[in-house]
């Protein structure tokens, strides 16, 4: 009797289980599509595949770009499938689906099942995702940080053609008037290009190799930032990276001959879309934008600008300048304390450092010690990535170099300047972020750990792809949180030094609090892009720092977020 209830108990279980999915087809709330195959996980791609295809039928009354082009400049029509575009939403985006079993391997039958609300729930989230980028471009375009407003203009713009409901998305521009996403984005970037200005600075020539400097400006002021390749008459050069007004141009061979150079202002940013899977899953599969105002003709002569004057550099500063300058790979060794030789090392064989400009430098005392900004540095790596990094020198009391570090932007360093502090405060927080930055850029594992509290909290998060179970799509993301004690996370952070040719650490906003009127103790949240050759990720940085009487820096918390939550939390002050 036992045996013919089991067989009667499961009789009724598989009933029941027919009669819901019977139900689920005749409701005409779900979508649903089914799959077979010889394995569990290939009968789920095929119901989960059918269920798109059902997606792209439902939107195809308003979105149909097979047969649609949308005018988004007057260069430029853009067209993609919508088959392309619907499927992108598959990739981690379809939440909410529930599965059914029917039968097991080898032989399995899979049946998936979703809401049709909740599918506009799936496209809700990426017309968040393009207002959010048109604000943060508009953000970094009056910041100039113009390679920052560019990138966030054309993903957005991107991601906008994407979407099954395009021509419906608006938005409130800086006028307070509400308009269409689809013209906005094209107005914004062509307003971007038009305003900026490339001019030469300097040429610098040897017997094989002619180097270009270039002034950049974004409405007459030095730019931010911008990412350029230019034409050196047989194919476009890889990637530089301006920052702060300086760029450069390498010509070699017979390109040295050049009267006019060609330069494309980037604006895809293929490389970085990698911190975010959903973008570089529809950057894989649209057309690319030409934008005929990316491009610049400049005219490149052998007359070169005047050089500028450093004045008011103390005479031992000014020597030793002047000798790094004449010598800048082979410097004389005392010229430095021996901290400042070991990192003055590692400065020369990151990215085969090359000094570019050396006008317009600045000195100041501070603590006890002399600081030098302004040199231009030029950086390149064998991922074809050239960037241009502000170093600043800092001098003893015995006038020799101690310390070297990348500088931070003038649009960051004005942003902490405005701060209601005293102005020893905000040059130790400054201070603070570029030894900071360039501690990861030349792994400097001996820094680190001297600036991490003994019993210091730090928190990684990470982004993970749950497994295939029962009732629930397996591509949901979710966060996990990892705790570590500071010598299990230095451990783990020299692992990541030595898989690594380089890093590069990019700070696209910060915010930065005292935890009382005159304490030593600050929270400072970043959001931070962390590239290197083989890696690339995108997140929020938040450090809870110490400075004791003498201005060292002492980190108490550090976490790390990929994402803030729904409801926009960072880890903050208030948390710890």
């Amino acid at each position: 009797m036992r045996y013919v209830f089991i067989v009667l108990v499961f009789i009724c279980s598989f009933y029941a289980q027919a009669q819901s999915i019977n139900e689920i087809k005749d409701d005409k709330r779900y979508l649903w599509g089914e799959g077979k195959a010889t394995s569990i996980r290939g009968a789920d791609k095929h119901a989960l595949d059918d269920i798109i295809s059902q997606i792209s039928v439902q939107v195809s009354s308003s979105f149909d770009m097979k047969s649609k082009e949308t005018r988004i400049n007057d260069d430029f029509n853009f067209s993609s499938s919508s088959e392309g575009a619907i499927g992108t939403f598959s990739q981690g985006t379809l939440n909410n689906t529930k599965r059914i079993i029917v039968e097991n391997e080898p032989n399995a039958h899979v049946f998936r099942y979703i809401l049709r609300s909740e599918i506009d729930k799936i496209f809700d989230a990426r017309a968040t995702k393009i207002k959010d980028f048109y604000y943060s471009s508009v953000k970094y375009a009056k910041e100039r940080r113009i390679a920052d407003a560019i990138k966030y203009a054309y993903w957005g713009n991107i991601l906008l053609n994407s979407h099954p409901y395009s021509f419906e998305l608006s938005i409130e521009n800086e006028r307070g008037e509400t308009k269409k996403l689809n013209s906005e984005f094209g107005l914004l970037i062509n307003n971007i290009y038009e305003n900026i200005i490339f001019e030469l600075s300097n040429i610098e020539a040897s017997e094989n190799l002619k180097t270009v400097v270039l002034d950049i400006k974004y409405k007459g002021e030095p730019i931010g930032n911008l990412d350029y390749t230019y034409w050196d008459g047989v194919d476009w050069s890889s990637v530089y990276s301006a920052k702060d007004g300086i760029g450069v141009a390498e010509l070699s061979g017979s390109s040295t001959d050049l009267e006019n150079l060609k330069i494309k202002v980037e604006y895809e940013f293929m490389y970085e879309a990698r911190i975010d899977k959903e973008l570089e899953g529809v950057l894989s599969i649209a057309k690319p934008i030409p934008f005929p105002k990316a491009y610049v003709n400049l005219k490149i002569s052998k007359s070169q600008k005047p050089k500028k004057n450093n004045v008011g550099l103390p005479i031992p500063v000014e020597t030793i300048v002047d000798q790094l300058i004449a010598f800048p790979r082979n410097a004389k060794k005392d010229l430095f304390s021996d901290h400042g030789l070991e990192v003055y090392e590692k400065l020369m064989k990151y990215g085969n450092a090359k000094l570019l400009n050396k006008d317009n430098l600045k000195s100041y005392d501070f603590g006890g010690k002399k600081y030098v900004r302004g040199l231009e540095y030029l950086f390149s790596f064998s991922g074809n990535k050239k960037f241009v990094e502000t170093v600043v020198l800092e001098l003893n009391e015995s006038n020799k170099v101690d310390n070297i570090s990348f500088g931070l932007s003038e649009v960051a360093i004005k942003s902490i300047d405005g701060k209601p502090w005293e102005n020893g405060v905000k040059k130790t927080i400054i201070h603070f972020l570029e030894n900071y930055k360039t501690a990861y850029a030349l792994k400097r594992i001996d820094y680190i750990e001297s600036i991490f509290a003994d019993d210091a909290i730090i928190i990684t998060g990470y982004l993970v792809e749950v497994d295939p179970v029962p009732e629930v799509y397996a591509d949901n993301k979710i966060v996990k949180y990892n705790r570590y004690d500071k010598k299990q996370y230095l451990k783990k952070l020299e692992y990541s030094f030595n898989s690594k040719e380089y890093i590069n650490l990019k700070f696209e906003e910060s915010k930065i609090l005292q935890s009382g009127k005159h304490s030593n103790q600050f929270g400072i949240q970043i959001k931070q892009n962390y590239f290197s050759a083989n890696y690339g990720d995108q997140g929020y940085l938040f450090l809870f720092v110490e400075f004791n009487d003498q201005n060292i820096p002492l980190i108490h918390v550090r976490t790390w977020q990929p994402e803030k939550s729904p409801d926009g939390f960072i880890y903050g002050l208030g948390d710890f």
